[in-house]
């Protein structure tokens, strides 16, 4: 059995084969800290909202915590933030670790693969370049799997463009930041990232006053992922944005954001192309294809075609399209990269 694991800064999900259906399993990444009173108890009791204790305080763990934290006047955390593992902070580590258990059934005998991507990248060099990964490795296989990291980016392409034998670019715009890949018959060629994705833009409309916390008592309202995670992304979704609305309106200021975000991909991505052997011959003109939560915005696929169109990448590029069921893309092409590194795994193994 190959499974696939998405840790994204929002939700960390999973997806198998089961008799020839996929079977998915997902959960918020996001916790919420109340002091703990009989009278918060009563009330979680009465409301059936499942919690845990920890040092004297009650701790509400995915979508109790998105349900929830706002009635209790508390600000949500997300587990990841940053889109990494928080070194100094055993509570969110040990929460982390639950959440994976929960999404990740524990493997049948054989050690079998699991796909893993991380938001802030999981290019082939991870377990090198990230000082969580390792722990996240731990967890993965004590539910029985040997984990292997993928990029989003790559992942979308293997989900999206069989047709065009596995070969094209994926842009992925998620919370904690985006990616960037090009890959040619399944095997990535570059890949670029940012920092700048939909945790940054929320956080830019608190500092502008658009939107007010929902507890005035956070411990640090300058860590990201700390402040008010859900209100903050719940707002920015509400919002269409506009170019031509005024320029002091929350419409524009989230169009300008969002414009932003993709310039600064598309010129990470366009650096690293052109470092990048071979790069420019492949068979043109490549498919875009885009998938993350940002690209649920409207008018999403016009910016990002008008920011590549702009930006003259040393590729001839078709118009890029959004993934259709871009929920799941990420997780589709997670579980065919890990059902196509099996029988090599296998062979590795016998050898």
């Amino acid at each position: 059995m190959t499974i696939a694991l998405d840790l994204g800064a929002s939700q960390f999900r999973s997806m198998r084969r089961v008799e020839g259906r996929l079977v998915v399993r997902s959960t918020a990444s996001i916790y919420a800290v109340l002091a703990d009173s009989p009278a918060h108890r009563r009330l979680l009791d009465q409301a059936g909202i499942p919690f845990s204790l920890s040092e004297g305080d009650i701790v509400l763990l995915g979508k109790s915590a998105v349900e929830s934290a706002s009635l209790f006047r508390v600000s949500s955390r997300q587990l990841l933030p940053g889109g990494h593992v928080p070194a100094s902070d055993p509570l969110g580590r040990q929460l982390i670790s639950c959440l994976i258990e929960a999404v990740l059934p524990v493997a049948p005998a054989g050690k079998p693969i699991c796909t893993v991507t991380l938001p802030s990248g999981t290019a082939p060099e991870t377990r090198k370049s990230r000082a969580d990964a390792e722990f996240l490795s731990r967890i993965v296989r004590l539910q029985g799997y040997e984990p292997s990291f993928v990029s989003a980016a790559h992942s979308l392409v293997l989900a999206e463009l069989a047709a065009a034998a596995f070969t094209g670019i994926g842009f992925v715009f998620g919370a904690s930041g985006c990616e960037a890949a090009l890959v040619h018959r399944g095997q990535l060629l570059c890949c670029a990232r940012t920092g700048f994705g939909g945790n940054m833009i929320d956080q830019r409309l608190r500092e502008r006053g658009f939107v007010e916390p929902v507890s005035t008592n956070v411990e640090d309202e300058s860590s990201t992922g700390i402040v008010d995670a859900i209100t903050l992304q719940q707002f920015r979704e509400a919002v269409v944005p506009s170019e031509t609305a005024s320029s002091a309106s929350v419409e524009h200021v989230v169009a300008a954001l969002l414009r932003q975000a993709c310039e600064n991909l598309v010129a990470a991505f366009d650096a690293e192309l052109r470092r990048t052997p071979h790069a420019t011959t492949l068979p043109q003109p490549v498919a875009i294809v885009c998938s993350g939560g940002l690209t649920a915005t409207p008018g999403i696929a016009a910016l990002i075609a008008d920011v590549v169109g702009q930006c003259s990448l040393p590729l001839e590029c078709s118009v890029p399209r959004v993934a259709s069921a871009a929920t799941r893309s990420v997780l589709r092409g997670l579980l065919i990269s890990g059902e196509l590194d099996s029988p090599r795994e296998a062979t590795r193994r016998s050898a």
